[in-house]
């Protein structure tokens, strides 16, 4: 997308299955850094990593109102990368939502086991983190950061008062936290704003999280 005149047009986008995934965090901060000091240098090569990924994907709302909304912290690797890149100039900065139960998953349904592969036998409790992380967020970037606790199914949609959305990063795994999610978010979106999702029909993430791919179709 560097070598056009501007990234394609916007609306739903599938978050790529990166082999990348366990790179460490200082390595993906570098990419952002080359990000930044080579933008406008035609020469530079597209990187298969989540700083390239972000910033190809999100700088289509630049200039654009509207809050940045993640469910799902998880541990904060999204968010932090963003952050950064919004420091660095590559995306806007703007209000930031961050939602996650901190206790683990919610009691999966049989939506989440409807796949003919499945075995990924997720379990109420698991992924649990703590807050922390998600709290300290608010010391990196100079715009308004809140962060809701609790299972989304009680916190949506009385929890959130940010106004226009631009961004939705959606990455909660289980069906019922999608459906919540989306139900309750999605006429929040502009036009033209970006939803992003983890979980939706790559050939892993449909068999580990089916539930997922159910409530967005």
């Amino acid at each position: 997308w560097m070598d056009t005149k501007s990234p394609p047009e916007p609306h739903l986008f599938e978050m790529k299955e990166l082999e990348a995934f366990d790179i460490d965090y200082e390595w993906q901060f570098k990419i952002a850094e080359l990000l930044y000091q080579n933008i406008n240098t035609p020469k530079i090569k597209k990187v298969n990593s989540w700083a390239d990924y972000f910033t190809h994907v999100m700088s289509s709302v630049n200039n654009k109102s509207g809050s940045f909304v993640e469910l799902g912290f998880g541990e904060g690797v999204s968010a932090n990368l963003i952050v950064d890149l919004m420091n660095l100039g590559l995306l806007d900065k703007r209000d930031i939502w961050l939602y996650d139960s901190f206790e683990g998953f919610p009691q999966p349904t049989e939506e989440d086991r409807r796949h003919p592969s499945y075995n990924r036998n997720a379990k109420k409790g698991e992924w649990k983190v703590p807050i922390g992380p998600a709290l300290e967020i608010k010391d990196k970037i100079s715009t308004n950061v809140q962060v809701i606790k609790g299972f989304v199914e009680d916190t949506l949609p009385h929890s959130y008062h940010g106004g226009d959305i631009a961004i939705l990063h959606i990455d909660l795994d289980l069906y019922s936290a999608y459906k919540t999610t989306l139900n309750s978010l999605y006429s929040k979106v502009i036009k033209g704003g970006v939803i992003l999702f983890d979980e939706y029909k790559s050939p892993t993430q449909y068999k580990n999280f089916p539930g997922a791919s159910i409530a967005v179709d």
